[in-house]
């Protein structure tokens, strides 16, 4: 197979922001075994959401900050 048909194969598993399709719904599959009520599948979406804006905030603050989290900035320290 080659290089092009390689990345054509990868990019129709990917939606328009970059998630592999094929690893999300695994992982969904996995995630559902657990789901019996609407109270629990609103909580897996609960979680899920404050999981995500968690991860984002978190790499926005390591973006902005240029070291990440539990690291020490050795740029402004003076030896």
């Amino acid at each position: 197979m080659s290089n092009t048909t390689l990345r054509k194969n990868q990019k129709n598993q990917l939606n328009n922001t970059g998630i592999n399709q094929q690893k999300l719904r695994a992982f969904a599959g996995e995630l559902a075994k657990d789901i019996h009520t609407q109270d629990d599948l609103a909580e897996l979406s609960a979680s899920l959401v404050k999981m995500t804006i968690e991860a984002a905030l978190g790499a926005e603050m390591e973006h902005h900050l240029g070291y990440a989290k539990h690291e020490q900035n050795t740029q402004d320290i003076d030896i």
